[in-house]
């Protein structure tokens, strides 16, 4: 299908507990836009709290109020197209004030109200939010599923047994990607040269990710946490029935400067399937990265120094970093990450503690083996 100007798609769920109205709510739904498609979705049930949980982005244990609430049966998913979007701002509870497309956002507390209140009715307020659910849900970008969407529903619902994307593990790296480029934004800060026929480069075998939303990139990556230390960020997801290492860097983190990392996200680029940093602000990155996040400068990255400022003198790569961080106003920042090195700069007590206590469990460590 291809999308009129103006328009835009959006989606419904009527959760299991207000399918009860189901007839009811597609005519409603029918006159205010048009339907597109309709499906009869059904969640594995030793997976329904986790999809939950990565669908909306917050942590929902196993018969959790919202669950129960919703219900844990197969729910109904509208996919509908507005004509004629209109947008202003309203409460939206969860968000507070913004702008959201009220045809949508009207229906929607309509359909609440038919249903006891609550929210057993999802709906997206704007096509940012519908390319995220809709990716998440169907497994596949907005873009993709427009390429064989009907024009209209022809009445009849379809049955799909599926979980969220990522599930029980991604399938392909390319999958992955498609769903978070969709979904959150984000960059991948190193060795992705070889991308997509090897996600990671010999000798830096996990991937970095920064984003501005740590805790919904974890979700929305299925990640789980590998090392103990909470302060730690290294997690390892399942592609291709592999498992890949990842660090995920936010920008409220300490890795860069808060006002650096938001930079580096804004000044991202589409390249090659993934959205990696790119110009000056980024070539600083990783000299930072080198100098002061490094315990020791591995030679790829003294290869990589000659090639961007022309000088493997580490004395005036130095000044020319303090001279990129002065001009644009960036500072060094103690990372909360105690792992990640802080050379050169004035430790805080919390870090200095934990250094020697790692001290003395290396000793230990190695007093034992003797």
């Amino acid at each position: 299908m291809k999308l009129p100007a103006n328009a835009e798609m959006h989606l419904l769920i009527i959760w299991q507990n207000a399918r009860y109205r189901q007839a009811e709510i597609l005519q409603e739904v029918a006159k205010a836009m048009t339907i597109v498609e309709v499906l009869d979705v059904e969640w594995s049930k030793d997976k329904f709290s986790e999809n939950m949980t990565r669908f909306y982005g917050q942590k929902l244990p196993s018969q959790s109020h919202k669950e129960k609430h919703c219900g844990k049966g197969p729910f109904l998913l509208v996919i509908t197209r507005d004509d004629q979007p209109q947008y202003l701002e309203r409460d939206t509870i969860s968000r507070s004030i913004e702008l959201v497309n009220t045809n949508m956002f009207d229906l929607k507390t309509k359909l609440r109200k038919m249903t006891g209140g609550g929210h057993r009715i999802h709906a997206t307020n704007d096509p940012i939010e519908t390319a995220h659910d809709l990716s998440l849900l169907l497994g596949m970008s907005l873009d993709r599923y427009l390429e064989s969407a009907p024009e209209r529903w022809n009445g009849n619902i379809r049955f799909f047994k599926q979980d969220l994307a990522g599930a029980r593990g991604w399938e392909s790296a390319e999958q992955m990607f498609e769903i978070l480029n969709n979904t959150i934004k984000y960059a991948v800060l190193r060795n992705f040269q070889s991308f997509p026929e090897k996600l990671t480069l010999a000798g830096h075998e996990d991937v970095d990710f920064i984003s501005d939303d740590y805790e919904n990139f974890i979700y929305l990556i299925n990640a789980k946490k590998v090392v103990p230390e909470p302060y730690r960020v290294q997690h390892e997801v399942s592609i291709n029935g592999n498992t890949t290492f990842i660090d995920v860097r936010s920008t409220s983190d300490g890795y860069y400067d808060p006002k650096w990392a938001r930079a580096l996200l804004d000044d991202r680029i589409y390249w090659n399937g993934l959205y990696i940093p790119s110009g000056q602000r980024y070539i600083y990155a990783l000299v930072y990265h080198a100098l002061i996040h490094k315990w020791k400068i591995s030679p790829d990255y003294l290869v990589l120094i000659k090639e961007k400022l022309g000088t493997e003198d580490l004395a005036q790569v130095k000044s020319m970093l303090d001279r990129f961080m002065a001009i644009e106003g960036f500072k060094y920042v103690e990372p909360n990450d105690l792992s990640v090195g802080f050379n050169g700069q004035p430790w805080s007590l919390r870090r200095t503690i934990n250094e020697y206590l790692m001290k003395m469990k290396r000793l230990k460590m190695r007093l034992a083996s003797v």
